[in-house]
């Protein structure tokens, strides 16, 4: 894509889109910087470091801890850098440890254009198939939608 991007408008792909989020809130800039320019090693998702999964569930954990904070640091560096197979074994442990549901927990805590964010990234880490089907079914849809407008 980037590639491609560039062939198409002699521009960077990272650096035009971080360009437009930087009129957005601090933690949103930070949010998607860390995805776009981090590295998302991925690997089997079946082959996990456990130890791994466990620190960050603590980590997690405890950026929730305090009722009236969120502490972001903690939240835009596990979600914006981590593995999928990684991401889905702290969302399934925090889940099951704390009596908290992450998407629920996020929504209510964070929610906003950072929320939203890492509701796109816990759905990919989770169901990545099932978000890839309904994004392309949408687009779809619209672009019929535009179709038909624009045969009127």
């Amino acid at each position: 894509m980037r590639f491609a991007f560039k062939e198409m408008y002699d521009k960077d792909v990272i650096e035009t889109i971080l360009q437009n989020v930087k009129r957005s809130d601090d933690e949103y800039h930070r949010f998607v910087e860390n995805a776009l320019r981090g590295a998302r090693e991925e690997e089997d998702p079946d082959m996990v470091d456990e130890k791994g999964v466990s620190n960050d569930n603590e980590a997690l954990r405890n950026a929730f801890a305090d009722p009236k904070k969120v502490d972001m640091s903690i939240i835009i560096d596990i979600f914006s850098t981590r593995s999928w197979g990684h991401l889905d074994r702290v969302l399934v442990e925090f889940n099951k440890l704390s009596a908290l549901n992450a998407k629920a927990t996020i929504e209510k805590r964070i929610g906003g254009r950072v929320g939203n964010a890492i509701q796109i990234i816990i759905d990919v880490a989770q169901q990545r198939h099932v978000y890839w089907a309904q994004t392309v079914n949408t687009f779809i849809f619209m672009s019929q939608i535009n179709q038909n407008k624009k045969h009127r």
